[in-house]
């Protein structure tokens, strides 16, 4: 870290102790060599960050008596000098267990990044059941504690929460950066966001499967979960099947949730007698359903392939053929979002592709 960024970093320290009220008006700071030791460097650097400070109307330096913060400085004037130095961020993320479109390796990433471009990062978790009081408790935590903004990588049950509490993220000091699954429920929210492809994740999958030339493709939909992400998906199967055969004539939607609807929807399979691949709105839907087709005595991909979507560490056992994003990339283009905005000063959106990754279930016939 160089001298100025040292210099940065005691100027926004002594600015976020006196908007805490741990330095009041005529109090006397420490000094700087105090600062020095502080920050583990020089006393120069604390001189210049201190003289700086001066310069900008916040503290009175009087000779043999100390630096002392001014009384007559408005609190909204620390506030925006504050807000306009900070390179301090707060990643709040769910729990490991919860974690599918990012994994260690995105928050390393995330954190490499950053520091790359001069900034800090503190990481905390998000408690999973989440409650609007929980959340309210851990805003109000991050909002004492840092001042460029809030990363949030949350679960999909952590971004309802989200969405039923929008006044708890109205904030006149925090800019919120938003890891979204592509659920629509926060697209109307001044957030800086970093969102799925789920349209494109479907293309993805209607594309392949189109170059194997099935004669039925069946879309399996869990009827208890409305979701944009999941129509999106949808979507996008019919449109890239029909982008490669011209009709999408023969790509279907079934909803069904419960075990007896399922094994009924696989007996169709058996029964149609059909080359049939099943698209899983996810891998968890994908996993049951190579289960119960275990049981009615059917075997994947004999009888019937599947894809899946997300590419969930909790069924890398299924060896399934999923569509999901990128892990290495997640962190880098969050990290990119929050330098973007803090440059261009403007609400960015960026959106993250997505890739097939061919496995046992669905085989690549090319390679076959």
């Amino acid at each position: 870290m160089n001298a100025g960024d040292i210099q940065n970093r005691i100027f926004s320290h002594i600015l976020e102790e006196i908007l805490a009220g741990r330095i009041v008006p005529e109090q006397r700071l420490p000094t700087e060599v105090e600062y020095a030791g502080l920050f583990s460097t020089t006393r120069m650097n604390a001189h210049f960050a201190l003289r700086k400070l001066e310069q900008a109307g916040i503290i009175e330096r009087k000779r043999r008596s100390g630096s002392f913060l001014r009384t007559s400085v408005a609190h909204q004037e620390i506030l925006s000098l504050a807000q306009s130095l900070t390179k301090r961020y707060c990643i709040l993320a769910s729990p490991p267990d919860f974690k599918i479109h990012w994994n260690e390796s995105s928050l390393e990433e995330l954190e490499t990044s950053l520091a790359a471009d001069g900034s800090e990062s503190v990481f905390r978790e998000l408690p999973e059941p989440l409650s609007r009081e929980l959340l309210g408790e851990i805003l109000a935590k991050a909002e004492a504690d840092v001042f460029g903004g809030i990363i949030l990588l949350p679960s999909a049950a952590s971004i309802r929460v989200f969405s039923e509490n929008p006044d708890l993220f109205i904030s006149p000091r925090r800019e919120f950066f938003l890891f979204d699954n592509d659920s629509g429920r926060m697209g109307n929210w001044q957030f800086h966001s970093l969102r799925l492809d789920t349209f494109g994740e479907g293309v993805a999958a209607g594309q392949f499967l189109a170059r194997k030339n099935p004669e039925k493709i069946v879309f399996m939909q869990a009827h208890t979960v409305k979701s944009l992400w999941m129509e999106k998906r949808f979507a996008g199967l019919k449109a890239g099947f029909k982008s490669v055969t011209g009709s999408s004539d023969n790509v279907e939607k079934w909803e069904c949730e419960s075990e007896e609807e399922l094994a009924s929807a696989l007996e169709a399979v058996k029964v149609l007698r059909e080359k049939t691949a099943l698209v899983a709105q996810n891998d968890g839907l994908a996993a049951r359903l190579i289960d119960l087709a275990k049981t009615l005595g059917m075997a994947v991909p004999e009888d019937f392939e599947i894809i899946g979507f997300d590419n969930d560490f909790k069924f890398r056992s299924y060896n399934l053929t999923t569509v999901a994003p990128p892990l290495n990339q997640v962190g880098r283009m969050l990290a990119e979002l929050v330098n973007s905005a803090r440059r261009e000063g403007v609400c960015r959106q960026l959106v993250l592709k997505s890739q097939l990754i061919v496995r046992e279930t669905c085989p690549d016939a090319q390679k076959a």
